[in-house]
């Protein structure tokens, strides 16, 4: 699932895999030549449970 409204982008995802359960969420904001996010995934891999945060941004450095 995702949605985007303005410069801002959602989304999220479940897996369901013969090892087990992942799910997660994120967001990333637009702001002209620069962008950041985020990512909280939530994962049960054969009786493991983990998590973890991702955090991110960035900006253009040059002409692709």
């Amino acid at each position: 699932n995702s949605d985007v409204s303005g410069n801002s982008l959602t989304w999220s995802m479940l897996c369901n895999t013969p090892s087990g359960v992942m799910n997660g969420q994120g967001t990333f904001e637009s702001k002209g030549n620069s962008g950041s996010g985020n990512m909280q995934m939530n994962m049960d891999i054969e009786g493991q449970s983990f998590s973890m945060e991702l955090v991110w941004k960035g900006h253009r450095v040059g002409s692709c």
